[in-house]
């Protein structure tokens, strides 16, 4: 029987083997930060930030000023109907008016007489501006605000996500520590009953004890044997998620402090931490940010819609230089070219319902914001008195925990001296292992509730 608990004790920590090709985790903080470097999905959301960053820079391109060219010539049967060059440079300001500036060279018999130039062409620079629709916004300058809200509404997405894995992974990392914790407690019980064991055989040997505690007492050892195995498995377990988090390459993670004190030690940083995060009154998830360059997008859309309900009236002037070769002649304004162009819809059925339905999303996201900022204070009220119910909880389990060892003790003297039996010694120590791993279980749901009240404030403090 001791032949097997060795041999299963041996498979269970050969995990701690081989340490060169082993990721060494030496405490949670430790552990964050490994997940921070090395976990996928955390590039990924790195890669969020990118790419909100490279599409506002994209929507800034649509103010970059924008050359043309062209050229075209007709000669039919010796005869050359037409020369046309044509150049030009216009650049957009931030308003919906326009600076440009050009050269045009028309020249030939059959160039329409309004278009010809001299042979040596006609520079020009002017303005195109629109004073009616257009003039407060335009889908440039609404895709270039929107732009700036999806940058800011993919970095909190990008916080979500990181948020997300972090939450994850301090999760398993408490049931990785309070597995290996309760393996500990395991093999200090299992100690006990082996001790227990070895010592009434030799009394039963020399006549002190009758051979039937014996009996009673392997049963008591296998089942706690039975129970260490499970710590065991789940310890494995545990690993292999740790393993997966990290998304490490090492043929297995192992802690630093395999005596499951860290527990503990974590235990109490969480608790000072969540003691001064229940403080805070202001909930700063970022998907009550998102939700606020939502209304933004969707106020600059609903802006665009009714500046759309506006007419049309684009006016255009055109400044000329007749050079006729003479470069350094002065400009007069005399030579100028204008344009204006007028045009509406006569019932305006488009733009109109497209506004309204425009006002209808924006109001939309102002009722889903409501909702999900009241969900979200009720669950941090729910998990703020959850933690303080678990601290209450945890001080009986304490008191609790103290006066079974204390009892078993008290029986395991009265045992000796042959004024109790192994039946009741066994239930006190029975009793005592209970609650000792109720306390550890009490602990590790603060643990996860501390975690919960990181993973809804969403600022991503999950370093301790």
């Amino acid at each position: 029987m001791m032949k097997h608990c060795f041999i299963w004790t041996l498979l269970v920590m050969c995990i701690h083997l081989d340490m060169q090709s082993q990721a060494v985790l030496t405490d949670y903080n430790s552990f964050i930060q490994k997940v921070k470097d090395e976990n996928p999905l955390m590039n990924q959301a790195e890669n969020t930030t990118l790419l909100a960053n490279y599409q506002w820079i994209a929507a800034k391109g649509a103010f970059d000023p924008k050359i043309n060219s062209g050229s075209s010539q007709k000669s039919l049967d010796g005869t050359k109907y037409y020369t046309v060059h044509e150049a030009g440079l216009k650049q957009q300001l931030y308003t919906s008016q326009f600076l440009k500036a050009g050269y045009d060279y028309q020249f030939g018999p059959y160039i329409n007489p309004e278009n010809k130039t001299s042979q040596y062409g006609l520079p020009y620079a002017g303005i195109e501006v629109s004073l009616l629709q257009g003039l407060q916004i335009d889908s440039r300058r609404a895709d270039l605000q929107k732009a700036g809200y999806l940058k800011e509404y993919l970095n909190a997405e990008s916080v979500l996500q990181k948020n997300e894995i972090l939450f994850r992974a301090s999760q398993q990392y408490t049931d990785l520590l309070y597995t290996l914790r309760l393996q500990k407690l395991g093999e200090q019980f299992t100690a006990l009953a082996s001790d227990r064991l070895n010592f009434l055989k030799e009394l039963a040997n020399i006549g002190e004890r009758a051979a039937i505690d014996t009996i009673e007492a392997s049963i008591l050892l296998q089942t706690r044997q039975l129970e260490l195995q499970g710590y065991g498995l789940d310890l494995i377990k545990k690993y292999n998620d740790i393993k997966t988090i990290t998304a490490l390459d090492q043929n297995s993670v192992v802690l630093a402090d395999t005596s499951g004190v860290e527990f503990d030690l974590l235990y109490e940083k969480a608790k000072n931490a969540a003691t001064s995060r229940m403080l805070i009154q202001e909930i700063s998830n970022p998907i009550l940010v998102q939700y606020e360059y939502k209304k933004k997008i969707a106020d600059t859309d609903k802006r665009l819609k009714r500046e759309m309900i506006k007419p049309v009236l684009d006016v255009s002037y055109n400044l000329l230089h007749a050079s006729n070769g003479a470069w350094d002649n002065p400009v007069s304004v005399n030579n100028y070219k204008w344009s204006a162009q007028f045009s509406m819809p006569l019932f305006l059925r488009k733009s109109r319902n497209e506004y309204k339905m425009a006002k209808i999303y924006q109001d939309n996201i102002q009722l889903e914001q409501n909702n999900y900022a009241r969900q979200l204070k009720n669950k941090r009220e729910n998990a703020v008195s959850a933690i303080l119910l678990l601290q209450q909880q945890i001080k009986l389990a304490q008191e609790n925990n103290e006066f079974n060892r204390r009892l078993v003790e008290a029986e395991r003297l009265k045992f000796d001296n042959g004024e109790s039996t192994l039946f009741l010694l066994n239930q006190r120590e029975t009793k005592w292992l209970e609650s000792s791993a109720k306390l550890l279980e009490l602990k590790l749901k603060f643990l996860k509730a501390a975690f919960e009240l990181i993973y809804i404030d969403g600022d991503l403090g999950y370093e301790l």
